[in-house]
């Protein structure tokens, strides 16, 4: 299986090297051909070449552990449900998503744009803090779930 592996990687590198023999177009090669995909393959195949254990093989062996993170989280992704449509943004939405729909909401009931109307104030402060707690919890989700991956 090894061979099938050398002679894949040869193969690889001769159709990105110019000249196929020469070692340290391999580096330039990778420097070249920029793309994160091809980066991350490479990179993989690199490792596999290096270690013979694959990516897949890594994983499996932290499965279990995995499982129970992902059924973590999606059952608190899944009480995040409010909180998303407080902000007005589709649930489970990217956080850079998430933000902009509390900046436009936070512009839009700030307290201030309503001085001139007590009652206004009122129900905008109110609003303000439920979109501030929403923006809250969705944020600790992010950052809990950001660090783990």
């Amino acid at each position: 299986m090894d061979q099938i592996f050398n002679r894949l990687a040869n193969l690889l590198r001769s159709v990105f090297a110019d000249d196929p023999f020469d070692s340290s177009s391999y580096e330039e090669t990778k420097k070249r051909y920029y793309d994160p995909d091809l980066k991350e393959a490479w990179e993989e195949l690199d490792e596999y070449l290096k270690t013979g254990r694959s990516e897949t093989e890594r994983t499996s062996q932290q499965g279990r552990r995995t499982e129970t993170f992902s059924s973590a989280y999606k059952q608190e992704l899944e009480a995040l449900k409010k909180d998303f449509s407080n902000l007005e943004v589709p649930f489970g939405s990217p956080f850079e998503e998430v933000r902009k729909g509390y900046k436009h909401l936070i512009r839009k009931y700030h307290p201030d744009k309503f001085v001139n109307d007590p009652n206004k104030v009122k129900i905008a402060t109110e609003i303000t803090q439920k979109i501030n707690e929403s923006y809250k919890k969705i944020k600790s989700f992010n950052e809990k779930y950001q660090k783990k991956q």
